[in-house]
Parts: C-alpha cells; sequence; structure tokens
C-alpha cells in the first residue's frame, strides 16, 4: 500500500514529534513549536 500516514504525538520534550510512515520507512522528524 502506497499510503503516507502522519502521526501526531504532543506533550513530548522539545515540543511536536512527527512520525510519518512512507513506504514502511519510519521517518521521526521533531519539530519545535516557539510560542
Amino acid at each position: 500500500m502506497n499510503q503516507t500516514e502522519t502521526i501526531d504525538i504532543s506533550n513530548l520534550s522539545g515540543g511536536t514529534y512527527i512520525v510519518r510512515l512512507v513506504d514502511k520507512d519510519i521517518v521521526l522528524i521533531k519539530k519545535l513549536i516557539v510560542k
């Protein structure tokens, strides 16, 4: 299945972590939120 799922995980140290599953590859992207 060629699907791209974006999982938004909040309440983690340093901000929000976004886990993207692309072609069974797990890419962990750390995004810092500046308020």
